[in-house]
């Protein structure tokens, strides 16, 4: 393949003349990147954000074209600085130089098209996270506007008042699957059973999953409103199955609730990892404040479970006690990893991510994509990825631009 040239303009995208020393190059480029990077204008219009999209690219290009020609990496096709000109010597003399530079180039090609991949990727995970954020905001306006706007003079019954003389056992009160109304309940319910799921046999003011509607008014008292199986209290919410606690939002923090393990620890572990169990994320986290199926939230941190175990984490507010630990790496310790480094390589330079979804690890908003378990591409949008590019390692440089 034939090797990229440089060319007058490239020195014009950086504010340079012609023949910059390579620390000039590198300024230029760290000033320009830092002021066009795309993620600056994320609140910006489309067109705003597609015009730092396209410059930030150039800009890119234009500094590899120039880097890898000053330092001897890339050919321009005229006299450049001394390492260019000595490159262009070297490759007079001799073809044997000609395959190691287009593999160079090629292997630069690969690299800025990964690069490009894992930006497109970081932009949708963060205009999802920024969206994510925007809908909680919504949804507490909305509540907040139900609850004190709202009319409701009188609450929904869960099923008629009117009962029949002779009632079936399933219409008993504290009976799952009975749907009675809170007035009837406050007048009629019996001492309540010990709740079924995670919870002790004598703790008694509090509710947890699995709970009756008769234990939650017990120890609630009567909600609010009540909107189909969902009753609310001021700005939280408990949602029904069948008579039975499924879920809970405790946003205002006024639910008595609590979940405990099936089997407490004298000392709770310091913290939990992926693959950890329900039970092990309630000795080191506690009781969420809203759980949404495999879902567990606290605060705006978030938990996602697969099979009963941890899969992923966001711990962007830093409210989670995650921790993952590398096993023991043979050899030396490296203090920098590259394209192709293994997941636990990364651990044992970079420490926990601030976020694991799907593929993609996160360390604040620098972004790091496996495939197969080993990098692919990164996003240096922090500066605070250890990180060194290929062709850096393979001229013998200590730190690649993302470093820079």
């Amino acid at each position: 393949m034939p090797p990229e040239r440089i060319s007058e303009s490239d020195y014009k995208v950086l504010g340079l003349q012609p023949g910059a020393k390579p620390a000039d190059i590198k300024r230029a480029y760290r000033t320009l990147a830092k002021k066009w990077h795309p993620d600056r204008f994320h609140s910006e219009s489309f067109e705003a954000r597609a015009r730092a999209e396209e410059k930030f690219i150039k800009i890119d290009e234009a500094y590899r074209r120039l880097i890898n020609d000053s330092e001897g990496t890339g050919v321009s096709g005229k006299p450049g600085t001394r390492r260019g000109r000595e490159h262009g010597a070297a490759k007079t003399s001799g073809n044997s130089g000609t395959h190691a530079d287009e593999a160079n180039s090629g292997q630069n090609r690969r690299f800025r098209r990964n690069a490009a991949a894992g930006y497109r990727n970081i932009q949708a995970s963060r205009s999802a996270k920024f969206f994510i954020i925007a809908l909680f905001a919504a949804v507490f306006l909305f509540q907040v506007y139900a609850y004190f706007w709202v009319s409701s003079p009188e609450l929904e019954p869960v099923v008629p008042p009117e009962k029949p003389a002779m009632q079936s056992p399933e219409s008993l009160p504290g009976t799952p699957g009975a749907e009675i109304s809170p007035e009837k309940l406050l007048s009629e319910i019996p001492p309540p059973p010990p709740p079924p799921l995670m919870q002790s046999p004598t703790l008694t003011n509090f509710f947890t999953i699995g709970s009756t509607s008769s234990e939650v008014l017990r120890i609630q008292g009567k909600p609010s409103r009540i909107q189909g199986q969902t009753w609310f209290y001021g700005l939280s919410e408990i949602h029904f199955r069948n008579g039975l606690v499924s879920r809970f939002n405790n946003f205002d923090g006024s639910l008595q609730v609590q979940m405990l393990p099936g089997s407490p620890e004298n000392k709770p572990p310091p913290h939990f990892t992926i693959g950890s169990t329900y039970d092990e994320v309630l000795l080191v986290q506690g009781t969420p404040t809203r759980i949404e199926m495999d879902k567990w939230f606290y605060g705006f941190s978030e938990i996602r479970f697969k099979d009963g175990r941890v899969k992923e984490y966001d711990n962007y507010f830093g409210t989670l006690k995650v921790r993952l630990l590398p096993p023991p790496l043979a050899g030396p310790q490296k203090d920098s990893f590259t394209i192709g480094s293994t997941q636990d390589e990364v651990l044992a330079i970079q420490g926990t991510p601030t976020a694991i979804q799907g593929n993609s690890w996160s360390y604040n908003f620098s972004y790091i994509f496996f495939r197969d378990s080993r990098v692919s591409s990164i996003s240096d949008t922090e500066g605070n990825l250890r990180f060194i590019a290929p062709e850096s390692l393979s001229s013998g440089s200590e730190r690649g631009p993302a470093d820079n």
